[in-house]
């Protein structure tokens, strides 16, 4: 129960800060663009202050609605990628052969330990 809530936990950190790295730099890139339209005296001769003002909110948001759009694919196709990693992990952990192996393999270990004991203890007296 513990580890899973761990992986919940995990799982939702990653998206959280992916989110957060996403929006951050969907408005760096739209401070970029804004700021690049707005003061470029070419623009500002060629079209009417209202024109270029309409014109270049109008850019601004078809940008941002690609950047939105891309961020959601990308989002996505990394979710599915940590939910692979994070479900392989699991059925890597779960398989019951693997740990009754293991416990074997101990009691085994143990067995011969004690053997060699009790084989040194018997040969010094």
């Amino acid at each position: 129960m513990l580890q899973k809530k761990g992986n919940k936990k995990n799982k939702i950190t990653k998206i959280a800060v992916l989110f957060l790295i996403a929006i951050q730099s969907i408005n760096s890139h739209c401070a970029l663009a804004y700021s690049r339209s707005t003061y470029h005296p070419h623009i500002r001769r060629s079209y009417t202050h209202s024109h270029s003002h309409s014109h270049n909110n109008n850019s601004e948001f078809y940008t941002f609605l690609i950047y939105l759009f891309s961020f959601a694919v990308i989002f996505v196709l990394i979710q599915l990628v940590i939910e692979r990693f994070i479900i392989n992990k699991k059925t890597n952990l779960s398989k019951p052969v693997n740990n009754i192996n293991v416990t074997n393999y101990k009691k085994k270990r143990r067995k011969k330990k004690k053997k060699k004991i009790q084989q040194t203890f018997n040969n010094e007296s």
